[in-house]
């Protein structure tokens, strides 16, 4: 296995599918010393303030910027107070993301508003994986922050619930230590019952290829 297959996410995606064949453990994992699913989340759920900002519950692509509360300024910057915020596990949400068999249960309630931000902190103590990458549960669009620097944006929906690989993860931004995620996401409105549903969970995981081989 070469560095240079991360490259190509489908291929590698095929080599860790044929090796967990032998070796069940090879593959992605999350980093930091707590675990996912015990890890906590503050989030503060909320609505438009301005109404240019206002869409109809018929859109389905209802990602977008927005004019933040002032208690909102600089939320996605590490030393952002948020000790006033709601918190609990991931994924935090309201409504059913749903698609056949596809499901992730809500840990936590998202609130009454459209639109929500998230932060969660990760222990990190070595920094030994070949590659990074964001993995992001997330019906809307969204953006991203490890440390107060943006690391994925996406503007569209996913129709399937399911962990999305979504880009790598630049080695400048990791480090031994403490670490800050932030995510800003939106609801989106079931076009028969106009009831809303969102759902967000993020992680950074971790692989080395050396497993692969």
């Amino acid at each position: 296995m070469k560095v240079e297959n991360y490259e190509n996410p489908a291929l590698l995606n095929s080599i860790i599918d044929l090796t967990k064949l032998r070796n069940p453990t090879a593959g992605w994992k999350p980093i930091g010393k707590v675990p996912p699913s015990e890890r906590v989340w503050r989030f503060k759920s909320f609505d438009t303030i301005l109404e240019k900002d206002q869409l109809p519950t018929r859109e389905r692509r209802r990602f977008r910027e927005i004019q933040l509360p002032d208690d909102l300024k600089d939320w996605f910057h590490p030393d952002y107070d948020d000790s006033k915020w709601s918190e609990g596990r991931a994924p935090v949400g309201t409504g059913l993301y749903k698609q056949g068999n596809a499901i992730f249960a809500n840990q936590s309630d998202w609130g009454k508003g459209e639109f929500i931000v998230m932060r969660t902190t990760v222990e990190v103590n070595a920094l030994d994986y070949d590659s990074y990458r964001l993995s992001i549960l997330c019906p809307q669009g969204f953006h991203v922050y490890l440390n107060g620097h943006l690391i994925a944006d996406y503007g569209w929906w996913q129709d399937k619930p399911h962990y999305a690989p979504w880009c790598s993860v630049p080695s400048q931004h990791l480090k031994n230590g403490t670490h800050v995620i932030a995510v800003y996401s939106n609801v989106e409105y079931n076009q028969e019952t106009k009831i809303p549903f969102g759902q967000v969970d993020c992680m950074i995981e971790g692989l080395n290829l050396s497993d692969l081989e």
